[in-house]
């Protein structure tokens, strides 16, 4: 029996609740170079000290009591230390381990060396320190330097190699199958015979990507109920979208197949425009369906709305805060719905794009963000929340 946990929220609460509904997948430990784009499952901490030892920043020379000083060998980076004692240095470079009693490093361009008798060229000086990297200085050992729960990025491959870190223990990301339905739908040429153009099954997987998922199958079906509930019956993925089907006309089956398969309905349309008979069931343990309408505007605003959420909770990164923007005209919204519109946000502006009805995607190929009218409307100059396009 299907359980309608949320009957036509509002969309703020729709949204919310998608995220708390979702559940994290399970922690796996993955080599750094397969962690790219996974979400870090553990607080990062230094297993050694930032830098793990004293080092030169520049090229030069490392540099021992007073000038004049006899130059007594040469340090690269990674090379063996050399023991310097008052009134020698040893030419090093960038990144190579400086010397015990090393008082400063002599920048190469303000030295002067003659006959092997290294000085500091006229109006330039030397003080206690200079251009030594010192062990510790980023961070000490054991010390937080990343939170759990950030995407993982080549910035983050890098302080966890630094760090010491030859794998990371991540969240892995959702595996998804993506159904388009339609038997009005072309997978090429032009419209003939009352059949369009199926744009969903070319636009989907971007948005899929972008939010770092994975996408394991996208198949188009007819609006049939068993080839529909064969598919959706399936698939193993973590996380089904459907497009169509999930109003109430005589070809809209998904509603008929969470029931056949036991499933259970959370929430049950949003009382938003576009996107309004967008649903979001489990149909086993910590397995979704989240079913989007058919036209192509009102599909990337439930995505947003309740796929996207999903997606985050699973991958174990907190949900997006939405971001505060000027409106710079008048946005029109139904009485009880919020309206996300299409807008172009410049000059920290919002300028609402034209061609935006439920099936165009002229308008929204223009944009970058979603502006949250609420009901009623909002007149130029207010500030409304936003959420930026999932590509």
């Amino acid at each position: 029996m299907i359980q309608n946990t949320l009957q036509e929220p509002e969309w703020y609460l729709a949204r919310t609740s998608a995220y708390e509904f979702g559940k994290t997948l399970q922690k796996t430990k993955v080599k750094l170079t397969d962690s790219l784009n996974k979400t870090l499952a553990t607080n990062l901490k230094t297993l050694h000290p930032l830098p793990p030892f004293d080092s030169a920043m520049m090229d030069g020379y490392a540099i021992c009591g007073n000038s004049p000083w006899e130059i007594v060998g040469t340090i690269l980076a990674g090379g063996t230390e050399i023991e310097i004692k008052d009134g020698e240095a040893v030419v090093i470079a960038t990144g190579a381990k400086i010397p015990q009693k090393t008082f400063a490093v002599l920048r190469q361009e303000h030295a002067n060396l003659i006959e092997n008798k290294l000085t500091v060229k006229v109006g330039h000086s030397i003080s206690l320190g200079k251009d030594i990297r010192k062990k510790g200085e980023e961070a000490d050992v054991g010390i937080e330097v990343l939170r759990s729960g950030i995407e993982i990025n080549p910035a983050v491959i890098g302080l966890a190699a630094s760090c010491g870190y030859d794998e990371l223990e991540v969240f892995e990301n959702p595996v998804i199958d993506v159904f388009v339905s339609g038997d009005e739908l072309l997978d090429q040429g032009l419209p003939i015979n009352g059949k369009i153009r199926d744009s969903l099954s070319m636009q989907i997987p971007g948005w899929i990507y972008n939010s770092d998922a994975i996408i394991d199958k996208v198949s188009r079906i007819t609006d049939d109920f068993k080839e529909t509930f064969k598919e959706i019956s399936n698939s193993k993925a973590d996380i089904i979208l459907t497009t169509g089907g999930t109003a109430k006309g005589s070809v809209d089956h998904i509603h008929e197949v969470i029931k056949t398969l036991k499933g259970t309905i959370l929430i049950n349309e949003v009382k938003v425009r576009p996107g309004h008979p967008m649903l979001l069931a489990t149909i086993g343990e910590n397995r979704f369906l989240v079913g989007l309408p058919g036209n192509p505007l009102a599909a990337i605003v439930a995505f947003i709305s309740l796929a996207l959420p999903v997606i985050r909770k699973m991958q174990g990164r907190d949900l997006e805060n939405l971001e505060k923007i000027k409106i710079n005209k008048d946005f029109l919204a139904p009485e009880n719905e919020h309206r996300l519109f299409p807008v172009k946000i410049e000059n920290n502006e919002a300028t609402p794009v034209q061609h935006w009805g439920s099936a165009m995607l002229r308008g929204v190929a223009q944009s970058n963000a979603f502006v949250i009218v609420p009901p009623n409307g909002a007149k130029a100059g207010a500030i409304l929340d936003y959420l930026r396009t999932p590509w």
